[in-house]
């Protein structure tokens, strides 16, 4: 029996959104504090993402970060495309406050990643509501199976 990686992988991504298991994860700082690195879902993008490939295989461990996840992403064979499928991952550009966001391309006008506003993943337009549009699209070969 062969585990069928791709469809495992599109089956969790659709079943983000409102889904809270992203919203609080703990941490020791270096004074010994107990804090939530995603402020409640808000800060959790990277978690989201690092995590489905995490559970699927595709990368080693979850990132709290965009540039740890998209340094993780090219390290597994993960490629920019300028022709996204269902399952790759979008990078969006620096919202106003300096940070950029990831999700997962869904379609030609639909994307999921997570919310900042509402501490889930959601399901939403590929252009977010702040305005910005996808940055980069980065792809694997999914026909491979590990």
């Amino acid at each position: 029996m062969r585990r069928l990686l791709y469809k495992n992988y599109l089956s969790m991504i659709e079943a983000l959104p409102n889904n809270e298991l992203f919203r609080h994860i703990y941490v020791k700082n270096e004074n010994g504090e107990e804090i939530d690195v995603t402020n409640n879902g808000k800060l959790s993008c990277a978690i989201v993402v690092s995590s489905v490939l995490c559970l699927i295989g595709w990368i080693d461990r979850p990132h709290a970060t965009v540039n740890s996840t998209l340094n993780k992403l090219l390290e597994n064979a993960w490629t920019e495309t300028n022709s996204p499928i269902k399952g790759d991952i979008i990078l969006y550009g620096e919202d106003k406050t300096g940070n950029k966001h990831l999700g997962f391309y869904i379609d030609n006008a639909t994307a999921i990643s997570n919310s900042s506003q509402k501490g889930v993943p959601i399901k939403h337009d590929l252009t977010m509501a702040d305005g910005r549009a996808p940055e980069k699209y980065f792809t694997r070969d999914y026909s491979l199976e590990v």
